[in-house]
């Protein structure tokens, strides 16, 4: 919802709902728990519609993987750390 280039980011609701495509998307690849490589191929299908870009901004793809940059790699970090 920081980035300059999102008017209107993706609700609270939307990031719940988006934890059981999460769970699908690693069950589909024989897996029991989520991966950053899950987030980061399930993330532009579910945002893309769900962002207001700010004008003139038309591919919403590059914007939501630079906002993922640093959750993801606060993520990493906090993982590894167990």
């Amino acid at each position: 919802r920081d980035h300059p280039d999102v008017a209107l980011g993706v609700s609270t609701r939307c990031l719940v709902l988006m934890k059981p495509a999460l769970r699908a998307a690693a069950l589909l690849k024989g897996r029991d728990y989520v991966t950053e490589e899950d987030i980061s191929w399930l993330a532009p299908h579910v945002f893309s519609h769900r962002l207001s870009l700010e004008m003139g901004q038309r591919e919403p793809e590059p914007i939501i993987a630079d906002c993922l940059k640093k959750p993801l790699e606060q993520l990493s970090r906090s993982t590894l750390k167990k």
